[in-house]
């Protein structure tokens, strides 16, 4: 019974602001190439994401695809942005927006609505590419607790990193500036606001969805530390 609650609690304990938890794994067993192809990784900005992803590929062989790359292209890993040219021979007609809209203009409200909907069309394109090749993929990025809507997720093999927020705003913001100065504290602070308080209430929420959803819990490591 201890071990039963310590599970429990591994699994589905809250991402915290000042210090970082345990990853969660979830449904792994249900991974496989006929039904359930892709497994999901996914935690804050600056987690770890991409380290995990290129761990498991080396692992199992299996592709990562970002879905940074939808919002991303030029900056994508070739094996991301093969799958986003594959997705826009369907909908060639956001075609300017995935390649010159969205990267440069951001996301305003006028096109957010449009960006997750076709982040939800390009995620279920993933799934049934990968069951008709009988392939397993790894898919990963902050849009499935951001703009998926929890019932995708649901059931699904996933790996939510327990990094902390202060840790990941620490990460992203040294990835994304080489150089710190006084400046740049109006826009530092904006930052942690967003990508750390924001994303932080939001990726708990989508926890606790799917601690009311999933009674069977899979905590099994999928990878070799």
């Amino acid at each position: 019974m201890m071990n039963a609650a310590k599970n429990f609690h591994h699994a589905y304990g809250r991402v915290r602001l000042f210090w970082s938890i345990p990853d969660s794994y979830h449904n792994i067993s249900l991974w496989n190439q006929y039904t359930s192809p892709l497994l999901y990784v996914t935690g804050l900005s600056g987690s770890g994401k991409t380290t995990l992803c290129e761990k498991l590929e080396k692992q199992y062989g299996c592709p990562y695809i970002s879905l940074d790359a939808l919002r991303f292209y030029d900056t994508a890993s070739p094996e991301s942005k093969h799958a986003v040219d594959k997705f826009l021979r369907i909908y060639p007609h956001i075609t300017t927006a995935v390649k010159t809209q969205w990267p440069r203009q951001g996301l305003s409200l006028s096109n957010e609505r449009e960006y997750a909907a076709y982040m939800r069309l390009f995620v279920h394109f993933l799934n049934n590419r990968a069951i008709q090749e009988q392939r397993k993929y790894i898919v990963e990025g902050i849009q499935l607790f951001v703009r998926l809507p929890k019932e995708m997720l649901t059931g699904q093999p996933k790996v939510i990193l327990g990094t902390g927020g202060l840790e990941c705003f620490c990460r992203a913001t040294k990835r994304t500036y080489s150089q710190l100065h006084l400046r740049f504290f109006p826009t530092l602070l904006r930052r942690f606001l967003r990508y750390s308080i924001i994303q932080l209430l939001r990726l708990n929420h989508y926890k606790a969805y799917w601690k009311k959803h999933e009674p069977t819990l899979t905590s099994t490591r999928i990878y070799n530390q």
